[in-house]
């Protein structure tokens, strides 16, 4: 299997505090990772995109959420579920490694 990243060991050295994260992890069902690089949507502006597409969207991408409760073995990805509906939209505002 191809490996998707590289791993670094670095010194940083910074003039003024820096605050790196606070420790949250996201699943695969927040960010979208396509083309090589990751993309973190304001789910806010993907959730009106979703609405634009109609109630039965609306409740699929409930239905969405609520999958792998139990740890299935397939997590669900935001990716494929935007595919899958023919979401074609990408800008939603939010942070990007681009």
């Amino acid at each position: 299997m191809k490996q998707l990243y590289k791993r670094y060991s670095f010194v940083l050295c910074t003039l003024a505090p820096v605050h790196v994260g606070n420790g949250d992890t996201y699943t695969q069902k927040e960010y979208i990772y396509e083309n090589g690089h990751y993309y973190f949507p304001n789910m806010g502006s993907l959730y009106e995109e979703i609405q634009n597409h109609g109630p039965e969207v609306v409740k699929t991408f409930e239905d969405f959420l609520m999958l792998n409760q139990n740890n299935n073995r397939r997590k669900p990805r935001l990716v494929d579920f935007l595919n899958d509906q023919r979401i074609a939209a990408r800008g939603f505002g939010g942070l990007s490694n681009r």
